[in-house]
């Protein structure tokens, strides 16, 4: 019969009727008003069906040809109307245009970019097998790292802490003391440039290094990498900082070596009074903000070795203290007429500094963020003796305060995990407090028989894995006092 497809026979592949290829409508003079998408539905014959007929017929199945065209099916654009590629490159740049116009700014586009430029697959490297003997050290430190951390969450209080080093370094006068977090490691700097490092478990020094500074003291440590092969920060009060290799002074290292120095903070000169040089050293983000008696605070990225920012302080004080906040993503820094400054350094630049306050009177001696807490609890102290708690979302007023002692303070420290505050004096005693500011115990003397008067406080520091506090004073002599059973 006319308009039937034809059938293809086996192994033949005859030309069928396309299935969804319309057949014309016949212009049937005002059957539809003017033909169009308007007429009656066309059967297989090219007639026309009676009125009230359905749009499916078995019949136009039969022959591959449907009634009418599937809203499914139908394109949203008409065929031959697909923008070409120029058109669709205006049309970005039309929308960016106008984004810009509405203030609408992002930097997903260029982050994409240099994301997806990155190779997935790097060159191979003996440290990545543990095979290998570098690779065999790595997995070492790690796991040494990982045990560290896990066992510093399960630190409980401690009542009462007892001296189990007493030595004389030999240096001139101890001004700063620094625990290395996974290893017993304690480095030991005195009033010049004389830094040596010390084992704490094995009762002794393991290296000394001249950090090389002509004039002036080291007033800022920072440990670098510390899960891995550590690097040793050493700033000076010329607001230069030097980076020092095989400082950790463990089987695997070498003599320290220097690895590179930069003048974090230009204009920067030597005192003999004042804070020097303040550092704090982001290892997340490979950052290390510097300061000082400067009106801004720097960040530097070490991995290229420049100054990516500048932030105003708005203060005419001297940077004291810098400590870092792990929840809030900010740094809170202390100046020399006592007040606090909450620093957020991804935003920009006018707006870094967000807010201040001012209850301290006298000279903040330290600012201390303890890393194991909620990530929001801050303390401080000042040269009075006044020592205060602080939560940073409500930064107008502190949470507690009070008077732990008349005489000059001198020193002030936080344990990460622990509810321990330690105090020093000039008056040659150190005061340990629980959170609730209630007092712990007075050290005055060193353990022993015939034991010494301690010396005018200069420095504090906790371990930030361990119950440990290590003093400095005046003297050569140091002191770790322990609380481990």
């Amino acid at each position: 019969a006319a308009g039937v497809a034809a059938v293809p026979t086996a192994g033949s592949f005859a030309a069928l009727r396309p299935r969804f290829v319309h057949p014309p409508r016949p212009a049937a003079a005002g059957a539809g008003g003017g033909g169009g998408g308007g007429g009656l539905p066309v059967d297989n014959s090219g007639g026309q069906l009676p009125a009230g007929s359905p749009m499916f017929s078995p019949a136009l199945y039969a022959s591959g040809l449907p009634a009418g065209p599937s809203p499914s099916l139908s394109p949203s654009v008409p065929r031959g109307a697909e923008p070409t590629a120029e058109e669709v490159e205006e049309w970005g740049m039309r929308a960016e245009a106008e984004a810009r116009g509405m203030g609408a700014q992002s930097n997903l586009l260029a982050w994409s970019s240099r994301a997806f430029r990155k190779p997935l697959l790097h060159p191979w490297k003996s440290s990545d097998d543990a095979l290998t003997e570098s690779g065999a050290r790595r997995l070492w430190r790690l796991e040494r790292a990982c045990q560290a951390s896990r066992s510093a969450r399960g630190l409980g209080a401690a009542r009462k802490l007892d001296q189990t080093l007493v030595q004389d370094t030999g240096q001139e006068m101890n001004t700063l003391l620094n625990f290395h977090p996974f290893a017993p490691s304690l480095v030991v700097a005195d009033a010049r440039d004389n830094v040596s490092v010390w084992n704490v478990d094995e009762t002794e020094c393991v290296t000394r290094l001249r950090n090389g500074n002509r004039e002036g003291r080291i007033t800022s440590m920072a440990w670098l990498n510390p899960h891995l092969q550590s690097l040793l920060l050493l700033g000076s009060d010329d607001g230069v900082a030097r980076l020092w290799r095989g400082a950790q002074g463990d089987e695997f290292l070498r003599e320290p070596s220097l690895l590179t120095a930069l003048a974090l903070v230009p204009g920067l000169r030597p005192a003999g009074r004042g804070s020097g040089l303040i550092t704090l050293w982001q290892q997340h983000q490979g950052t290390l903000f510097a300061g000082g008696a400067s009106p801004a605070l720097r960040a530097w990225d070490l991995h290229a070795e420049r100054c990516v920012r500048t932030i105003p302080t708005k203060s005419s004080a001297g940077l004291t203290s810098l400590a870092a906040l792990p929840a809030a993503g900010a740094l809170v820094a202390g100046f020399t007429d006592g007040a606090l400054h909450l620093v957020d350094a991804r935003t920009p630049q006018a707006l870094a500094v967000q807010s201040g306050v001012r209850e301290h009177k006298r000279w903040v001696v330290n600012v201390a963020a303890p890393q194991g807490g909620s990530g929001y609890s801050l303390g401080t102290a000042s040269v009075a003796g006044d020592v205060r708690l602080w939560d940073v979302r409500r930064l107008r007023r502190s949470v507690r305060a009070e008077q732990v002692q008349t005489s000059m303070l001198t020193a002030f420290a936080m344990h990460d995990h622990v509810p321990l505050i330690a105090t020093g004096s000039h008056m040659k005693f150190i005061q340990l407090l629980d959170a609730d500011f209630t007092s712990l115990g007075v050290i005055k003397f060193h353990d022993g028989f015939m034991g010494q008067r301690i010396g005018q406080i200069t420095t504090l520091a906790f371990h930030p894995t361990r119950l440990l506090l290590a003093a400095g004073a005046t003297d050569s002599i140091v002191s770790v006092y322990t609380g481990e059973r």
